[in-house]
């Protein structure tokens, strides 16, 4: 179970995402199920039929321009609606593999520019046309640009790929590590990748 959704995140989200309608947040309880294999997910998904589910959001079937792929559930339980992530361990492991930081940033930034009119506006304020790809990450990661991060962050948590949140919000928390509300940044998006522990405690801290 993941600790709650802070109450700034909570504001921000809704006035980002919702028009300040804080009562369209429906993941404020939050908890993770990891199965090994296919069966498990199976098993587990037919488990959650039995709950009041109000929507799902199978990013198995459809998954994010990045290939990761889950399922997020919203349940209400006794008048209130939790999120339950589902999750298959070797994806998991796959994604925070240190090895794929390149790897994710090549997809976003090289393969789907097409996907929206939101990523292509961001994508024009961080790239340029003349460079190659890997001159293009570099950049990105060494960017001191701290609203273009937060942009960034913001567009890239609101299409639901969390490990390049994760990745740019290490990047802002590097630009300035005493700023405590980028530690909560950090901390959110490590919490929706599932690793309760390490976002409690970086919570902690904040």
């Amino acid at each position: 179970v993941a600790p709650l959704k802070s109450k700034a995140r909570c504001i921000e989200k809704a006035e980002n995402e919702y028009e300040g309608d804080v009562s369209r947040i429906i993941d404020i309880v939050r908890a993770s199920i990891v199965v090994e294999n296919e069966n498990q997910l199976i098993a587990v998904a037919k488990a959650l039929e039995d709950a009041k589910v109000v929507r799902l959001k199978n990013r198995f079937k459809e998954p994010p321009f990045t290939g990761y792929s889950d399922a997020l559930y919203n349940i209400e339980i006794k008048g209130i609606i939790c999120e339950v992530q589902l999750h298959v361990s070797a994806i998991v492991a796959h994604k925070e593999e240190n090895h794929d930081y390149y790897v994710y940033f090549r997809s976003f930034f090289a393969g789907n520019i097409g996907a929206c009119e939101a990523r292509i506006h961001m994508l024009e304020k961080c790239i340029d046309p003349d460079a190659d790809v890997e001159q293009m990450l570099v950049k990105m990661l060494k960017s001191e640009d701290k609203k273009l991060m937060i942009d960034m962050i913001r567009l890239v948590a609101k299409m639901g790929d969390f490990y390049i949140e994760e990745l740019l919000c290490r990047r802002l928390f590097e630009l300035d590590p005493d700023h405590l509300e980028y530690k909560s940044m950090l901390a959110e998006a490590v919490a929706n990748q599932g690793r309760y522990k390490e976002a409690e405690e970086m919570h902690r801290q904040c």
